[in-house]
């Protein structure tokens, strides 16, 4: 499985963002500095504890919810402004 991730530096409260397949061990290497990237390198000293973290399966999921909502929204819009109902 895999998951999406948000941390913040304590160092300048600047956001990351990661993914993997294997989250314990990923906030493990953060924590003890061993993910190595330029972003990381000069923003994730001594990181906080992760904000927010989902499988990509809840991504997909609430993005579809999105999609959903919003066409609804879309087309009752239309549907007003073309019967005139005014919404």
């Amino acid at each position: 499985m895999h998951y999406t991730y948000v941390l913040q530096s304590i160092k300048d409260g600047r956001w990351y963002t990661g993914h993997t397949g294997d989250l314990r061990a990923r906030i493990d290497d953060h924590l003890k500095g061993r993910v190595q990237s330029s972003i990381t390198a000069a923003h994730n000293e001594a990181p906080k504890p992760f904000l927010w973290a989902k499988t990509a399966d809840q991504i997909l999921a609430s993005i579809a919810r999105y999609a959903q909502r919003t066409l609804a929204a879309q087309s009752r819009q239309l549907i007003s402004r073309t019967t005139g109902t005014g919404d």
